[in-house]
C-alpha cells in the first residue's frame, strides 16, 4: 500500500544525508517532484510516498483503491518491475489506467538509492497525453512544485539538444515551446557539458554555465548533469539546475591558485574515484588530469600500501578533521615517489578532498641519516660499549646487547645487582658497591676501571661509568655504560648513540601563494601576495609591496641572478618554474627558500606565474649537518682504525696529522693539544696546526700559568667542554688580552679525560672568521679528544714494557740454554712472545729475530725429526701433556746439535695453547751415548739425571729467584702507573717463574728419591699423627673429617718418603672435594698376600673412567689451574715411593662421588711390627 506518511519519508531522507552523504544530489533531484521509494526485498505494494506525489496525479488517482499496481496498466507495471530488477538509472514512460484521462502518460525516473543497493526510488517528471510528446522540444503540462523557485529540471540528447524542461526553465528562459535553437543560442558549452559527463567513469558532471534568460540577460546556472537510459535504450543527459552569482575575479584568482599549488589537489567521490584534479597532479605525478576522472586514486599506491590506503579514505568518511598519510605514489614515468596525502571530508557535497605533496627529499635525508646512525652504531660495537640501567625502585637492571656479550652469557640470562657485582674481582667489589650507594644517595656519578671475567671465567678489564637519573627531585635510576678495554690499545671513547634527527620538513612548512609577473619590456612586480609574507622575509606584505624592486633587495647577492634566469627559462618555453635560493631576512639572518609556479601570458606580452613561496631553512641545514656529522664521523673511524697497530714512534706523526684534518674540517685555523702540570699550576703547548697565513704561536703558549685561563681549566676540570663564540664579549680581563694578542675571534676547546682525570685539552681558534656552537660537534671533537688520550697512553706503556722486556732479557741472559714461551692459537698460527737470549747461543739467531718469525725456529730443526717434533707438539697441546725431547738441530754454518727440550703446556679461554719451557744443548751428551752399549745407557741416563738435579737445583733455580725477585719490585714500585697491558706482562713473568721454580723443585725431589738413605723401621701411625698435626690448619679451613680405622702398621722403608707418599694422598683428598660440600676421608690398612695395602677414601669430585691410567704421569694434571693448583708431580712421586718399597699403587673413582687409592707395601725382613 502507499501511504501518505511525509513525516516517515522525511525520517528516511534525514537518515541517507547522516550516513551516505553522497544521495544528496538524488534528494536534491527528487526535491521538486513526487517521489517514492520501492525495496526489491519486500512486496512492491508497501512503498513510502511523498505526499506532493499526489498533487501532481489527478484526484482520479485517490480511486485506485490505495495500490501502486492499480494506478498503471499491466504493461507498465510490468516495466517498473523490470527497472527495479536492473542496474543503473533508467527513465520510464507509465500508462496510467483510463481513469486517468487526460493526461495517461506519466515519466518517471528510477535509481537505486543508498545505504541498500535494492533499495530504489522513483520521481515524477512529467505527464502528457502523447507518449512521445514527453522526449519532443516542446511545452508539456508540467506544474511548478511549491516553493522551488530556481530549481530548473530538462532532460538533454547526447548532442545538447533539449528534450524535456519544467516550467521553471521554460519560465526563466524560454520564450515558447518553438523558440529552442540548440546549445549554441542559449547555453554555450552545454554540448561539451553533456559530452564530458557521458564520457565521466561516474556519468556524473557538475559545472557552472552562462545561460541567457528570456529578458536578455546573462544568468549563471551551477549545474548537475547525470546520464540516464530511457526505456527504449536511448542514453540522455538528465539536469539539475540552480541560480547562482557570476564566477567573478576572486572564483578565478582561486582556481589560478589552486592550479600553481605545488601540491596535488584532488576530488573524489565516496569510493575514492577521481572527479577533479588541480593541474598539480599532472606536475607531480605525470598522468594528465583528463586521464585521471574516474580513476580509483588507491590505484595509484605501491602494492603494499593499497590497503592502508583504503582504511585511510575509511577513516576520512568518519573524522570531521583532516587526516595525514604518507606512502608512495606511481608516477607516470613508472618510478615510485614518497608523498604525504591529506585528506578532508565534504559533508555538504558527499565529496573527498585530497591535498597531496611530494615528500620525496626528506625521505632520502632521513634515510641518509639512519645510515649516519647504523655506522654510529658499528662504531659503538667495535668499541665494545654497552649501556645498562639499574631502576631503583624493584632493582630492575636492563642490559644492552653488548652487555650480555661482555658477560659472556646468553639473551635470556636474567640480570639483577647480586648477579652483576659476582663477575666483578673480589677486590672490586667493594668499590664498585661504594660507588653505586654513592649515586643512589649522594647522586654522584662515577667513572671506574675493574677486574671482570665473564661466564667463561675471561679475565677482563672494564671500564663502567654511572650517572643517576632524577625525577620529582628523586633519583629514581642510574644510567650507565660499560666497556671492554682489556685489548684495546687506544681506548675509544664512548660514542653516544643519541643524534639530533632531521626536523620535519613538510606538513608544517609556512608558505605564502602570490603572483610574479614579468612584462614584455623586463620590468617584474608582485600583483599578488597572501598572508604569511612576514614568517619568511621578517617584512609584512605591505612593506614589501612597497619596496623598490619587490622582493630583489632581501634576495641574496650570489642567488639573484640565478634566481632571475630561473624564470627566463621557464618563460621561454612556458614550463613549470621551481627554484630554491636565499634570502636575508630583516634580522640580517639567511634563510632558504623554495617556490614553484605556474607561468601563463597576459594580453600585453608578459608572463604571470601563479607560485607558492615556503621555508626551507630547516631541511636545507638538517641536509648541511647530515652530511657534515656523516663525514666527521668517517673521519674519525679512519683515524681509529689507523691508531690500533700504530708504531710508538709513529704517535707524534700521527697526532698532527690528526690536527690538520679535523682542524680544517671544523672550519679552524689553529688547531692546537696541551698538557696540564698541575703541580706547577701551568699548562703547554704541545703540539700545534696553522692554516695557511695563520701565524703560529706555540713558541708563545708555554707554561701559561692556570691563573690567566681560570674558566677554561674550571670547565675541563669538570669534564666539560669550554666554547667562546665572541672573545670581545670575555669578562676575564688577563684572558681576554692573551687571546686578542694572538687575534684569535672565537675558539672552543674540549678535554682530555683518562679515569676522571683531566690531562690537557685539544682546541681549535678562529682568526679570520667567528665560530657558532654545534652540540653535535662537540660530541665527536670530544670523541677525537679521548682517541688522542688513549694513542699516547698507549705509546708511553708500550715504551715502559720495551723496557721492562729489556731488563728481562738480561736477568735471563746467564740461564743455561734458552727459557721460552710457545704460544700456539686456535688457528694453528704460532708465536714467541718471550725467549731469553740464550736462544742466540743454540741457534745463531737473535731473540729479535726469532720472535718476528717464530718458524725461524722450526728451521734448524733436522728434517729427519721435524715431522716426530711437529706431532709431539701436537700431541701435546691435544691433551695438555708435559712436551719433552730431543733432536737434531741443523745451524745455519752446516754443523749439527742435539738439543733438549722440556715444557708445560697450558691453554687459555680462547683457545690458545702457551708452552712454558727449557731448550738446552745436550750434543756432548748425545755423542757419549753413541758409544755405550745399553746397560752403560742406562747409567749414563742416571748420570745425567744427577747432573740435570744439579743444575735445576743450583744453576736454573738462582737465575729464576733473581727474575722472580725483579719483576717483584718492578710490580711493587709501578703497579697502576702502567696501563693494564704492562701490569698483566709482570704477573706473567711472575707467575711463570714461580711455576718453573716449583716444576724444577718437583723434578730435583723426584730424581732424590730414595738416594743415599738407608731402611728403617717406620710407625706409620706415628707418621699419620705428625701430618695430621701439620694440616690441622688446612683440615680446620675445608671442614674436613679424616677418619682413622684401626691402627697404622710398622714397616721397614724410607721413613722421609713414606711420610711424602702419605702427606700427598691425604693432601689431594682434601683438596679435590666438591664446592659446598665438606671433605671425608676415610684411612685404613690390611694385610694381602704377604703385602700391607694402605687405602685413602674420599667423597671429592672423583675421576672419569678414562682419565684414571694418566693421574701418576709426570707433569700430568686433569683440572685446570685456576680451580686446583699444584704441579701434576705428586701423584708421580708417590708412584715412585710405592715401586721403591717393591709395591704399588692404583685408584678406583666415580666421577662426582670420589675416589679410593690403594697402596701395597712389600713386607721385608721378618713380620711387620706394631
Amino acid at each position: 500500500m502507499y501511504a501518505p506518511v511525509n513525516a516517515q519519508f522525511r525520517d528516511y531522507l534525514q537518515l541517507l544525508l547522516q550516513h551516505y552523504p553522497e544521495s544528496w544530489d538524488f534528494i536534491r533531484a527528487m526535491a521538486p517532484a513526487g517521489a517514492w521509494l520501492l525495496s526489491n526485498n519486500s512486496p512492491i505494494e508497501k512503498a513510502v510516498v511523498e505526499p506532493r506525489f499526489f498533487e501532481l496525479l489527478p484526484t482520479e488517482s485517490e480511486a485506485a483503491g490505495g495500490s501502486l499496481s492499480q494506478l498503471f496498466t499491466p504493461k507498465s507495471w510490468g516495466r517498473l518491475l523490470n527497472a527495479l530488477s536492473s542496474e543503473g538509472p533508467a527513465l520510464l514512460i507509465l500508462q496510467l489506467q483510463a481513469q486517468m484521462q487526460p493526461l495517461p502518460f506519466l515519466q518517471c525516473a528510477i535509481r537505486h538509492l543508498p545505504p541498500s543497493p535494492s533499495c530504489k526510488g522513483g520521481t515524477i517528471i512529467g505527464f502528457s497525453q502523447q507518449p512521445k510528446g514527453l522526449f519532443e522540444p516542446v511545452k508539456a503540462p508540467f506544474p511548478i512544485v511549491r516553493g522551488e523557485k530556481g530549481a530548473y529540471t530538462a532532460i538533454f540528447s547526447l548532442e545538447g539538444g533539449l528534450l524535456h524542461y519544467n516550467r521553471a526553465f521554460e519560465a526563466r528562459f524560454l520564450q515558447s515551446a518553438t523558440d529552442w535553437k540548440g546549445a549554441a543560442g542559449l547555453l554555450p558549452g552545454l554540448k561539451e557539458a553533456c559530452a564530458a559527463a557521458a564520457a565521466s567513469a561516474n556519468g556524473k558532471l557538475e559545472t557552472a554555465l552562462s545561460c541567457r534568460a528570456v529578458s536578455g540577460e546573462a544568468v549563471w546556472v551551477q549545474w548537475s548533469f547525470e546520464l540516464m537510459q530511457q526505456e527504449e535504450g536511448r542514453a540522455v543527459v538528465a539536469g539539475l539546475g540552480y541560480e547562482g552569482p557570476r564566477p567573478g575575479p576572486i572564483y578565478e584568482n582561486y582556481t589560478a591558485l589552486i592550479n600553481s599549488l605545488s601540491d596535488a589537489l584532488l576530488t573524489t567521490d565516496l569510493h575514492g574515484r577521481i572527479i577533479f584534479a588541480a593541474t598539480g597532479w599532472e606536475r607531480l605525478s605525470g598522468y594528465a588530469q583528463a586521464a585521471a576522472t574516474g580513476t580509483y586514486i588507491g590505484s595509484f599506491c605501491h602494492p603494499s600500501e593499497k590497503d592502508a590506503f583504503h582504511y585511510f579514505l575509511a577513516a576520512i568518511r568518519r573524522h570531521t578533521r583532516p587526516l595525514r598519510q604518507e606512502h608512495q605514489l606511481r608516477l607516470a614515468n613508472g618510478n615510485w615517489a614518497w608523498v604525504e596525502t591529506q585528506g578532508t571530508f565534504d559533508i555538504q557535497n558527499g565529496r573527498i578532498i585530497l591535498s597531496i605533496r611530494s615528500v620525496h627529499d626528506r625521505k632520502q635525508a632521513e634515510q641518509k641519516l639512519q645510515e649516519a646512525n647504523l655506522l654510529l652504531e658499528k662504531a659503538q660495537q667495535q668499541a665494545k660499549i654497552g649501556g645498562w640501567r639499574l631502576g631503583l625502585g624493584h632493582g630492575e637492571v636492563i642490559w644492552t646487547e653488548e652487555v650480555y656479550r661482555i658477560h659472556e652469557v646468553g639473551f635470556d640470562f636474567k640480570p639483577d645487582l647480586s648477579k652483576g657485582l659476582l663477575f666483578y674481582h673480589p677486590m672490586n667489589r667493594a668499590e664498585l658497591a661504594e660507588a653505586l650507594d654513592k649515586a643512589q644517595h649522594q647522586g654522584a656519578s662515577f667513572d671506574l676501571t675493574l677486574r671482570f671475567k665473564g661466564l667463561k671465567q675471561t679475565p677482563k678489564w672494564v671500564r663502567l661509568t654511572g650517572e643517576p637519573e632524577w625525577e620529582g627531585g628523586k633519583i629514581i635510576a642510574i644510567n650507565g655504560l660499560i666497556q671492554d678495554i682489556t685489548r684495546e690499545h687506544n681506548a675509544l671513547l664512548e660514542l653516544k648513540r643519541h643524534r639530533a634527527q632531521l626536523e620535519n620538513i613538510t606538513s608544517n612548512i609556512p608558505g605564502v601563494v602570490l603572483q610574479i609577473r614579468f612584462a614584455a619590456d623586463g620590468s617584474a612586480s608582485m600583483p599578488y601576495l597572501s598572508e604569511g609574507a612576514e614568517r619568511l622575509w621578517g617584512y609584512t606584505s605591505q612593506q614589501l609591496s612597497t619596496l623598490p624592486m619587490e622582493l630583489e633587495q632581501v634576495i641574496h647577492p650570489e642567488d639573484r641572478a640565478p634566481l632571475r634566469q630561473s624564470f627566463l627559462a621557464s618563460a621561454k618555453d612556458l614550463s613549470p618554474w621551481s627554484f630554491e635560493w636565499r634570502i636575508v631576512n630583516a634580522k640580517g639572518h639567511t634563510c632558504w627558500l623554495s617556490g614553484k609556479g605556474a607561468p601563463k601570458p597576459t594580453a600585453d606580452g608578459g608572463i604571470t606565474w601563479d607560485s607558492i613561496v615556503w621555508d626551507i631553512t630547516h631541511r636545507k641545514k638538517a641536509e648541511e649537518e647530515a652530511i657534515k656529522q656523516a663525514a666527521m664521523q668517517r673521519i674519525l673511524m679512519q683515524m681509529a682504525s689507523e691508531y690500533i697497530n700504530i708504531p710508538a714512534d709513529q704517535v707524534k706523526e700521527a697526532i698532527q696529522q690528526s690536527l690538520r684534518e679535523i682542524g680544517s674540517f671544523v672550519g679552524a685555523d689553529r688547531a692546537y693539544l696541551f698538557e696540564y702540570d698541575f703541580a706547577h699550576q701551568t699548562t703547554s703547548c704541545i703540539f700545534e696546526w696553522c692554516a695557511t697565513k695563520v701565524s703560529s704561536e706555540i713558541a708563545n703558549l708555554q707554561q701559561i700559568p692556570f691563573e690567566g685561563i681560570e674558566p677554561i681549566v674550571a670547565h675541563h676540570q669538570r669534564g666539560e667542554s669550554f666554547v667562546l663564540e665572541n672573545v670581545a664579549e670575555l669578562s676575564y680581563p688577563v684572558m681576554k688580552n692573551h687571546l686578542q694578542l694572538q687575534g684569535i675571534k672565537s675558539l672552543q676547546t674540549v678535554p682530555m679525560l683518562h679515569n676522571g682525570e683531566c690531562l690537557g685539552f685539544v682546541g681549535f681558534d678562529y682568526v679570520q672568521k667567528s665560530y657558532s656552537g654545534n652540540e653535535h660537534e662537540q660530541q665527536l671533537l670530544l670523541l677525537f679528544a679521548q682517541m688522542v688520550v688513549n694513542i699516547r697512553l698507549r705509546a708511553q706503556a708500550q715504551a715502559q714494557v720495551e723496557e721492562s722486556q729489556e731488563l728481562l732479557q738480561k736477568l735471563t741472559a746467564n740461564v743455561p740454554g734458552a727459557i721460552y714461551q710457545l704460544d700456539r692459537a686456535a688457528d694453528g698460527q704460532y708465536s714467541l712472545p718471550f725467549i731469553s737470549a740464550g736462544i742466540q747461543s743454540l741457534t745463531a739467531y737473535s731473540p729479535e729475530q726469532i720472535q718476528k718469525d717464530a718458524y725461524l725456529a722450526a728451521s734448524i730443526v733436522h728434517p729427519k725429526h721435524l715431522q716426530r717434533l711437529a706431532s709431539m707438539v701436537k700431541s701435546s697441546a691435544l691433551r695438555l701433556s708435559p712436551l719433552e725431547t730431543s733432536f737434531r738441530s741443523v745451524q745455519p754454518d752446516g754443523s749439527e746439535r742435539w738439543l733438549y727440550t722440556i715444557a708445560t703446556p697450558e691453554r687459555s679461554t680462547d683457545g690458545t695453547t702457551s708452552w712454558f719451557g727449557i731448550i738446552q744443548d745436550i750434543t756432548e751428551q748425545k755423542k757419549l751415548e753413541e758409544v755405550r752399549k745399553f746397560a752403560q745407557q742406562m747409567e749414563a741416563k742416571n748420570k745425567e739425571m744427577e747432573q740435570f738435579t744439579y743444575v735445576a737445583s743450583h744453576d736454573l733455580q738462582e737465575p729464576l729467584r733473581t727474575i722472580r725477585s725483579f719483576a717483584g719490585l718492578l710490580a711493587q714500585r709501578y703497579k697502576g702507573q702502567l696501563d693494564e697491558n704492562a701490569d698483566q706482562f709482570l704477573h706473567f713473568i711472575t707467575d711463570a717463574a714461580g711455576r718453573m721454580s716449583n716444576l724444577i723443585k718437583g723434578l730435583l725431589e723426584y730424581s732424590q728419591i730414595g738416594q743415599k738413605k738407608k731402611r728403617e723401621e717406620v710407625d706409620l701411625e706415628e707418621v699419620l699423627q705428625s701430618i695430621l698435626a701439620d694440616f690441622s690448619t688446612l683440615i680446620q679451613e675445608e671442614q674436613a673429617t679424616v677418619l682413622a680405622h684401626g691402627r697404622l702398621p710398622v714397616l721397614a722403608g724410607y721413613r722421609t718418603e713414606l711420610q711424602g707418599l702419605m702427606q700427598n694422598l691425604l693432601n689431594n683428598a682434601i683438596k679435590f672435594h666438591r664446592p659446598g660440600i665438606p671433605p671425608i676421608v676415610e684411612i685404613q690398612a690390611y694385610r694381602e698376600e704377604g703385602q700391607w695395602v694402605l687405602s685413602f677414601k674420599d667423597n671429592g669430585i672423583g675421576i672419569p673412567a678414562d682419565q684414571q691410567a694418566k693421574v701418576f704421569h709426570l707433569f700430568q694434571r686433569l683440572n685446570p689451574r685456576e680451580a686446583y693448583e699444584g704441579t701434576g708431580i705428586g701423584l708421580a712421586h708417590c708412584q715412585k715411593i710405592a715401586e721403591l718399597h717393591g709395591g704399588r699403587i692404583w685408584i678406583t673413582s666415580e666421577e662426582g662421588k670420589g675416589s679410593t687409592f690403594f697402596v701395597s707395601l712389600r713386607e721385608a725382613h721378618g713380620p711387620t711390627l706394631y
